[in-house]
């Protein structure tokens, strides 16, 4: 079996978001959006509960009656910044001094109520920068949000740098119709919104129309406005999902009540966000918790539990979840009424926190220092799933100063029928296949096929199965036509390394999807494809879903991952010194912006510049986190063997190695540049690490060539054998079996 190094990173398609505004003046009638004060005079009732709900504060102008936080000179001292915040001329201000200079910038805006309120200082450019100490409103104190983090001034995350530019990153979803209003040419912001907060228009749409129908009766009151769309639970939890969810905007030209994967696309259960039973571990938004859930899938929406104007519960503690789990519910006949408000259910005494039903089933994460957020998949304490994948768990986060052990023996005695008597077989299968064990194939393809599973794990589903590789492609392709767009644009993601001729073969019919989610990720995939070879009704599909993602690319211009998007398009379509340009715009953006050094490496080798691939790689490992310089030094070590450099590439491997353990194709390629140096039993060694970690064939069939090549045939037989267990008929490896044979004993 012949090995080569294969210098390969994607070009990566990232688009990330939550967008916003700067301090420009409010336009209060564009695109049918009217002044919402003209709302608020005839709902008097609503009105009455949205003006105290955290929508209607959102985001306010700085003064008197909106600014909780302490101004009159109070200090704060921590993560290397001093700051004192006081007043001057009506004026909020802050003086601070870090990383060796003093300065003081202008509060323009508050942001939240409760249980912290932040500030958005303004620059000259219009762009508005979230201050990185908040006011604890509970505790009246200053506090650092990035307490204990390390953050330095030079560090991605530093709230200088773009993460915190409230324009692109919040001020979206803390308004009303807003506008971004970035010049690329000027690097200036001139935001707008036609409410500097969650309005009434915001749910129910631009009020135009509306307003026009109450002056005239006998014109149409449904036109661009209709409250009768939140009745809608799939269309009212769109319209809730559209901000409270992590995910990634489709396009700068937003419309109220559009699909959801239309707008947006929410992130499936990944494990950077999500532990692998589903349970949150950064800060989420709710909605993919949500939709894991039993209620989400009988059809509640939120509106169910939330009233929509106070945004609280629609009762007090376990009354809202008994007056359906106790009384039943004509909506939902499958629902079993039983007693769960007692402590012969929850083994706790009444009134105690643990009687309540949400300290079981929506456990809390704090956020931000001190925002707690419940967990909103509805799931049931597993300290067992626990015990095996280290996960969190309702009875342990209470009973901190108890064991695991502790907690299954109890719910043993408690429910001996309990779902913790059965292993959480999906959760189970998601870890195996993250941590690359091949047995984990075989759970996830059935779950994968159960109708059972909501849309966002049989998503996660197939993120797992694409970790094998293009040789599960029969059991993702089903998934191209799942009756959720979600899905569908997930399975279609998964083509990514196929060749042409298969992705020609699977993916053009996406192109006339009716939601834009998979139009664009299916055009992704074949823009390198010459649209003369498709069927006649799809050719004028494939040049528009080509200009729709042109245009999402444009959502955040203030941002680097749209210019890589385009720099990976012009990649597809044979031009890679257009990409080449794009990249660099994408890293004028954001130095940190690793995927696009990663892929500039790439266009800089696909050209013949190796040095140049090779120096951008460098660095990249400069500008990285210390858990990205891992891949970016085995990328390194890759474009170094390339070049024949085998003491350097060496060298970057094991500096790679250091930095992310585990990872079996580091150990299989450092094997073969120690084998290129003829250093064969450290090769040798790095190859049976390599298949420690993970036994897949290329590891195994190098392994097997190296010990017969240095005559080690006893360590040799196993290999062999394991080999001749999954491919009888391999000719190959036939032969090498009478090799061994024929050696003397």
């Amino acid at each position: 079996m012949k090995h080569r190094f294969a210098f390969w990173v994607s070009l990566l398609c990232v688009l990330q978001a939550n967008a916003v505004w700067a301090s420009g003046a409010f336009d209060q009638s564009r695109d049918g959006f009217v002044n919402n004060d003209q709302c608020l005079s005839c709902h008097a009732r609503q009105a009455f509960d949205w003006r105290a709900s955290d929508h209607a504060n959102a985001m306010q102008p700085a003064n008197d009656a909106t600014v909780l936080g302490n101004f009159a000179g109070s200090e704060f001292e921590g993560e290397g910044l001093k700051a004192r915040f006081h007043r001057d001329n009506g004026q909020f201000l802050v003086t601070f001094s870090e990383n060796g200079r003093t300065e003081t910038l202008t509060v323009a805006w508050t942001f939240g109520i409760d249980p912290l309120q932040q500030y958005l200082v303004t620059f000259p450019n219009g762009q508005l920068q979230a201050f990185p100490v908040a006011w604890d409103t509970k505790q009246q104190r200053w506090f650092h949000l990035q307490a204990g983090d390390d953050v330095t001034p030079t560090d991605p995350l530093h709230w200088r740098k773009r993460f915190f530019i409230a324009n692109s990153f919040c001020i979206e979803c803390h308004t009303t119709n807003f506008k971004l209003g970035y010049d690329p040419d000027t690097s200036s912001y001139h935001s707008t919104a036609s409410g500097h907060n969650v309005n009434c228009q915001a749910c129910h749409g631009p009020g135009e129309a509306h307003l026009q129908w109450t002056r005239s009766p006998n014109s149409d009151p449904h036109k661009g406005w209709n409250p009768q769309v939140l009745r809608d639970p799939q269309q009212s939890i769109a319209l809730c999902a559209d901000c409270h969810a992590r995910r990634h905007l489709l396009t700068p030209a937003r419309s109220w009540a559009a699909p959801l994967l239309d707008e947006i696309v929410p992130t499936a259960l990944n494990d950077a966000l999500y532990y692998p039973d589903g349970q949150i571990r950064d800060e989420v938004f709710e909605y993919s918790s949500f939709a894991q859930s039993r209620m989400h899938e009988a059809g509640l929406s939120c509106l169910d539990c939330h009233n929509p104007h106070t945004l609280k519960p629609r009762a007090e503690g376990n009354a809202l979840c008994t007056s359906c789990h106790e009384v039943g519910n004509a909506r939902f006949p499958s629902l079993k009424a039983a007693t769960y408000n007692s402590p012969a259910h929850h083994h706790h005494a009444d009134g105690s926190s643990g009687s309540q039903c949400v300290s079981c089933h929506m456990p809390a994460t704090t956020y931000m220092k001190v925002d707690p957020r419940r967990d909103h998949r509805f799931g049931t304490p597993r300290p067992d799933t626990s015990k095996v994948l280290g996960t969190p768990n309702a009875c342990n986060q209470c009973h901190a100063d108890q064991s695991v052990d502790w907690a299954i023996h109890t719910l043993d005695q408690w429910f001996p029928q309990g779902r913790h008597t059965q292993p959480d077989t999906r959760a189970l299968a998601l870890a195996a296949a993250r941590a690359g064990r091949p047995e984990a194939i075989q759970t996830l393809k059935p779950l994968l096929a159960s109708t059972q599973q909501p849309a966002i794990w049989r998503a996660t589903l197939i993120d797992a199965l694409a970790l094998y590789g293009p040789a599960l492609l029969n059991s993702i392709t089903p998934s191209l036509s799942d009756p959720s767009p979600m899905v569908r644009a997930h399975a279609a993601r998964t083509f990514e390394l196929q060749p042409r001729e298969v992705r020609q073969q699977y993916l053009p019919a996406l192109l006339l999807d009716p939601v834009r989610a998979v139009r664009l990720e299916s055009i992704r995939l074949l823009a390198d494809i010459d649209p003369a070879t498709l069927p006649a009704n799809l050719q004028p599909a494939w040049q528009a879903a080509l200009e729709e993602y042109r245009a999402a690319q444009q959502t955040l211009p203030d941002h680097p991952e749209g210019y890589a998007n385009l720099g990976q398009l012009a990649y597809h379509q044979g031009n890679a010194y257009d990409a080449i340009r794009r990249m660099k715009q994408a890293l004028e953006k954001d130095p940190h912006f690793i995927p696009a050094y990663q892929s500039l490496a790439v266009l800089y080798s696909q050209i013949g510049a190796y040095d140049r691939a090779i120096d951008t790689l460098q660095q990249a490992i400069t500008h990285a986190y210390p858990e990205q310089q891992g891949e970016l030094y085995y990328t390194l070590g890759l474009a170094l063997a390339e070049r024949q450099q085998w003491e350097a590439a060496a060298k970057a491997l094991e500096q790679s190695i250091a930095r992310q353990a585990g990872n079996d194709r580091v150990h299989y390629n450092l094997g073969l540049v120690l084998q290129q140096q003829g250093k064969f039993g450290e090769a040798i060694t790095q190859l049976q690490k390599a298949v420690a970690i993970r036994d897949d064939d290329r590891s195994l069939y190098a392994l097997l060539q190296l010990l017969i090549g240095q005559q080690r045939m006893a360590e040799a037989k196993p290999v062999l054998d394991t080999l001749l267990k999954r491919y009888p008929q391999d000719q190959d490896l036939l032969q090498m079996q009478q090799q061994l044979h024929r050696q003397p004993r």
